[in-house]
């Protein structure tokens, strides 16, 4: 007989609440331990007393432990959703932020869809800006450059997951991409080195976060 205490759906998100973790993060932790789609937060409250297996609870456990070290949802799950796009991420990337969506935002509003326009985005990590541009402007030629090959593996993979055709080149920002471009976007690594907010974000690749001694 298993000697495993049983945890029903509710059970389990009263554990995270105790342990002060934010109940979005505990309900998408969840959900990915009972492999249900991560956006369905409503079938928690349909399933509520339904009890954890053996091996749910084990990921369960691994996925709370995780976030409690820092760690962000989007490695533990492996998916971050960006501008209606889900996106492959891991530890080589940095963890795309809501907040970026308004660069994409004003890129589109300077790029007329329609128009066959070069466009490029330098340090693109997981590919989460190129990707939405090309996404939205199906006419543009956009290129994505990384210097970690580690992070253009993943932005390429990601391209041809979603079957969109941006260009991944290995690059230190502009040296193996010849312009011209009709439109330049970057969310460049900006934290100085010493800042104090980087102890939160030990999980994350540092070359995505600092440039050096000023930021």
């Amino acid at each position: 007989m298993s000697s495993h205490t049983s945890l029903s759906v509710a059970a389990c998100l009263r554990q995270a609440q105790g342990l002060d973790l934010a109940r979005l993060d505990a309900q998408i932790l969840l959900l990915h331990a009972l492999a249900q789609p991560l956006h369905d937060r409503a079938w928690l409250l349909a399933h509520d007393t339904e009890v954890l297996n053996e091996a749910q609870q084990h990921r369960w456990g691994q996925a709370l432990q995780r976030r409690l070290q820092g760690e962000p949802v989007a490695y533990i799950t492996g998916r971050k959703d960006f501008f209606g796009l889900t996106l492959a991420v891991d530890a080589r990337v940095l963890d795309p932020r809501p907040d970026t969506e308004i660069l994409v935002e004003w890129a589109l509003e300077l790029l007329p869809a329609g128009q066959p326009a070069r466009v490029l985005d330098l340090g693109t990590g997981s590919g989460a800006v190129a990707l939405a541009l090309q996404h939205q402007r199906t006419a543009a030629q956009v290129t994505a450059v990384d210097a970690s090959a580690d992070a253009l593996a993943v932005a390429s993979a990601n391209a041809q997951r979603l079957n969109l055709p941006v260009q991944c080149v290995l690059s230190h920002w502009m040296d193996a991409v010849p312009g011209p471009f009709e439109l330049i976007v970057a969310n460049p690594p900006y934290v100085a080195e010493g800042d104090p907010h980087l102890a939160a974000l030990t999980h994350e690749p540092l070359s995505a976060l600092t440039s050096g001694a000023d930021g």
